[in-house]
């Protein structure tokens, strides 16, 4: 009291400043409810892919049940053979026109001076991108290419040149009878399906099983990222795996990392469980972050990905000049000079019992004629292989379900996205008794929305949609329509069980419902102060309007070009038959004109509510 007057503080609601802030926590908020949600999905994946009681008994897994040991190399060639592993080459017509030359020199230079037995080419021989690099097919003059570079280096009259199909191979094709299927008309080996090679030498045979997993119909991308073994196909591998008993090593290769199969009970590790390794590519280098992707199964398997031809034209250098001198270090302490045998074999004797125990470094120093100087190394162990480590990101990359993971973090985000809409549709309407602070805040809000009809049902619709409903029907394969659900694609009668789709599915709840549904309360509570679309910077100041609006914009600039990016893989029938992406940003569209031009009276009650505490 001053003067004989009586002053009162009323309570006023955050304006620009305090808005700000708002977005700022509602954003971290959510950043934490999906981090916890990804790590939910991973642990849950990884109990689902360890801990599955399997239906069946496979011999695949276990000690070999031929007794005796292989003969290992000595210091001789006796024992000795080497092949050569090239992935991922990507032939393309419309990028790099130097990827074809240096593939030629490939067969002609390198496997003239390596002199491999064997090339095993693990898929994705060619590119099959369209020259804006979104849409798919297969292009004829890029198999000729690859099929004239095969014939003008003579490289099959040098070694056995076995290739097989990548994801990229199988683009577009409807049938493995169709006229572009043109891996059976230019390849080398021409064989589809799963097949068992037996290299034979005079100190006994060695067993190489290629692992078909590629999807007939094949798709056009990105719906084909995954392969597909069927129980028919797992079977057929089991029996392949049975001939390899009286072979003195055996080795898997396919074009897919094991994380990028989706296989029948009991798995296609386990079925490959006496094998020494399984050689594969498709990850490429993950854009350079891992440049190597290696790790080891449950029972011992290890599984070696290879960079891709089409960027890292790396390979194991055989010198074409004289090799003068090979240094042999371990643990860093130089054991002398190897002394060579015949051809690239050099030999130096050494003591293994000195390295018995834990984990050991052993590095190479070769120099040649010409001067030139290479070194490499590796870590052993004379103990158990499992002692060997291995990087944790490279093994979850190539070995963690992501399949199963990926179904798991779109059910999470589904799940806690209906959750919280419904919830608050009959949760009691809160009442403010004081200035209402952040959290307050985003609860009445959400209130607001989910007890406002007009909004609410559109919304909770749209997201079950999503579950359930087909996103597109249109040329899943050209003149083949189809349709797409986040379950998997039904396409001329055969089904694609869904496997990036369910990544597709996070991305358009995380970027498009979820975000709808917060800048729609956020408007919802501005109507609740008294504001208009025309007058609202008055409550909110220009920076809180300006970064909504802006962020808002973002997602639906998002949601646009993902229906570019639809009409251009799939087509224009698939653009205008869309309802998750094309009818999608209508609808959004609809719903924010909808939030800022309804009557007052559909939100009579929230408004009084405001006012109390004006």
């Amino acid at each position: 009291m001053r003067g004989g007057q009586v002053s009162a503080a009323l309570p006023r609601l955050p304006h620009s400043g305090s808005d700000a802030a708002l977005v700022t926590r509602m954003l971290q908020l959510f950043s934490v409810l999906i981090a916890a949600g990804l790590f939910l999905a991973c642990l849950t994946a990884y109990v689902l892919e360890n801990y599955t009681v399997q239906q069946r008994s496979y011999g695949g897994a276990g000690e070999h049940p031929r007794g005796a040991q292989p003969p290992y190399p000595g210091g001789s060639m006796d024992n000795v053979f080497w092949f050569l592993q090239v992935s991922d080459i990507h032939i393309s017509r419309f990028v790099d026109p130097q990827r074809a030359p240096d593939f030629q020199k490939f067969c002609t230079e390198t496997i003239d001076v390596i002199k491999p037995e064997i090339v095993f080419v693990t898929g994705d021989l060619t590119d099959a991108k369209e020259r804006n690099r979104i849409g798919s097919r297969q292009y004829e003059i890029e198999w000729q290419t690859y099929q004239t570079i095969l014939k003008k280096s003579r490289v099959l009259e040098k070694t056995k040149w076995i290739d097989i199909k990548g994801n990229h191979d199988t683009f577009n094709i409807p049938s493995l009878e169709s006229v572009n299927n043109y891996y059976r008309k230019y390849s080398a080996f021409q064989r589809e399906g799963s097949f068992h090679y037996v290299h034979q030498t005079h100190f006994g045979n060695y067993s190489f099983i290629s692992v078909d997993a590629t999807p007939s119909p094949g798709p056009k991308r990105p719906f084909n990222f995954f392969g597909f073994l069927n129980q028919n196909k797992m079977d057929e591998l089991l029996k392949l795996a049975s001939e390899t008993v009286y072979s003195n090593q055996t080795i898997w290769f396919s074009h897919y990392t094991t994380s990028t199969i989706i296989s029948a009970s009991p798995g296609i590790r386990h079925i490959m469980g006496s094998a020494v390794a399984y050689l594969c590519g498709h990850l490429h280098t993950l854009g350079g972050f891992m440049p190597v992707l290696h790790s080891r199964h449950e029972h011992g398997t290890l599984e070696l990905e290879l960079a891709d031809w089409m960027e890292n034209r790396r390979i194991l250098a055989f010198s074409t000049a004289k090799v003068t001198s090979v240094l042999i270090k371990i643990d860093g302490i130089t054991m002398g000079s190897a002394v060579q045998i015949k051809g690239p074999l050099h030999t130096l004797p050494w003591r293994p019992m000195n390295y018995g125990a834990g984990v050991h470094y052993i590095e190479v120093h070769a120099q040649d004629k010409a001067g030139r100087t290479t070194v490499a190394g590796h870590r052993f162990t004379m103990e158990d292989i499992n002692l060997l480590p291995f990087d944790m990101m490279a093994s979850f990359i190539i070995q963690a379900p992501h399949h199963i993971t990926l179904k798991v973090i779109f059910i999470l985000v589904l799940l806690i996205n209906l959750f919280v809409i419904i919830a608050f549709r009959y949760l009691a309407k809160p009442r403010f008794k004081d200035t209402p602070g952040f959290f307050a805040l985003v609860n009445f809000s959400f209130h607001v929305f989910s007890k406002t009809n007009i909004l609410y049902y559109p919304v909770l619709l749209f997201t079950c949609y999503v579950a359930v409903g087909p996103w597109f029907i249109g040329e899943i394969i050209d003149d083949h329509f189809g349709a797409c659900f986040v379950f998997g694609i039904i396409v001329d009668g055969h089904f694609l069980e869904g496997s990036l789709t369910f990544f597709c599915g996070i991305l358009q709840l995380t970027f498009f419902n979820i975000p709808l549904i917060c800048y729609l309360c956020w408007c919802l509570l501005l109507r609740c102060r008294g504001a208009y679309f025309r007058s609202h910077l008055k409550y909110t100041g220009w920076i809180s309007s300006g970064l909504m609006h802006i962020t808002m914009v973002g997602f639906l600039a998002w949601q646009a070009y993902a229906c570019y990016f639809l009409q251009k893989t799939y087509g224009i029938v698939a653009f205008l038959l869309s309802p998750m992406r094309t009818w999608s940003l209508a609808f959004a569209l609809a719903l924010v004109y909808k939030a800022w031009n309804f009557t007052n009276s559909t939100i009579r009650t929230f408004k009084a509510e405001m006012k109390n505490c004006l």
